[in-house]
């Protein structure tokens, strides 16, 4: 495993067209006037001061976070393909080796050490709960109500704001891990096609996962092992009718949700550290797809 890999590294292999979405994504101004160097030099900068760094990492659940820990120290490198790795690499902060190993780099690694106290823990496990709880809700439904999930949240953690900054939190997830948009007090997936009856049904049917499922759906997209599953499952089953495609997923295999869920992380942050660059056409996440759909390609074929 490659050490001492700094981000700026991870940058280098990134053609300038690719910086310039990650700057554009990221919102940073002044870029579009600056050479390779210095444009890898700003987005750097920008992804390690406190806001941004916080604006991420604070979606970690405990269980990715040890996983960054245990990377460092490792002497045996962790596969890049790993889901609970998936949010660092999508918002730009882990790289990957050609053998497919994992890089965390240095200043990661100083991050962690720096925001690891009881305040940010404690803001952490509201932000990572309410992001699994909206994966793992809408890949099951589709759509939920504000008041469905607002009971989720209490009942998970103890949750205790009103709607109104409940729909606030779901607003200020970064583009990178929010694929969800509120209308009328319900939250939905952004991938659900029109012709599709994600309508809201009686959702006192509804099975509501555990605190465990919903952790495990929302890291690794597959529902842990036990005899919840079989309810889980047959709740799906009875509240869907076979126009929602991700709960077909579900139903026809309970042990894993694969890679046509609703959901899906942006995949800039998956190129490899030295990986030769393939000349081809590149077609962007918001390019439109060239499939014909109409539809951007991240939320299309991009998936």
């Amino acid at each position: 495993m490659k050490k001492g890999t700094a981000l700026k590294e991870i940058f280098n292999d990134f053609l300038k067209n690719e910086l310039k979405d990650i700057a554009k994504q990221k919102k940073i101004r002044g870029y579009s006037t600056l050479n390779k160097e210095q444009l890898i030099d700003k987005i750097v900068e920008h992804m390690l001061n406190d806001e941004e760094v916080e604006k991420y990492f604070q979606y970690l659940t405990n269980e990715e976070i040890e996983a960054v820990k245990k990377e460092i120290t490792s002497t045996e490198g962790g596969k890049s393909n790993d889901a609970l790795y998936e949010k660092l690499y999508a918002a730009g902060y882990l790289g990957g080796m050609n053998n497919g190993e994992i890089v965390v780099p240095v200043e990661v690694q100083a991050v962690l050490e720096k925001i690891e106290n009881k305040e940010f823990n404690e803001k952490r496990k509201v932000t990572s709960f309410l992001l699994s709880s909206l994966r793992t809700m809408c890949v099951l439904y589709g759509k939920i109500s504000i008041d469905l999930l607002m009971q989720i949240m209490k009942d998970g953690i103890n949750y205790n704001e009103s709607t109104e900054e409940l729909i606030n939190r779901i607003e200020s997830i970064p583009e990178v891990y929010n694929e969800f948009e509120v209308n009328d007090n319900v939250v939905s997936h952004k991938r659900l096609s029109d012709s599709e009856d994600n309508s809201i049904k009686d959702e006192s049917k509804y099975y509501i996962p555990t605190v465990e499922e919903i952790n495990t759906i929302g890291v690794y997209g597959e529902l842990p092992n036990g005899p919840s599953n079989v309810e889980l499952v047959s709740s799906v089953v009875k509240e869907n009718t076979g126009e929602n495609k991700a709960a077909r997923k579900v139903i026809s295999n309970p042990s894993r949700i694969d890679d046509s869920i609703p959901w899906t992380f942006d995949n800039m942050g998956k190129r490899l550290v030295n990986q030769p660059v393939v000349k081809t056409k590149k077609v962007y996440p918001n390019d439109k797809c060239p499939c014909g759909s109409g539809k951007k390609y991240k939320y299309c074929c991009g998936r």
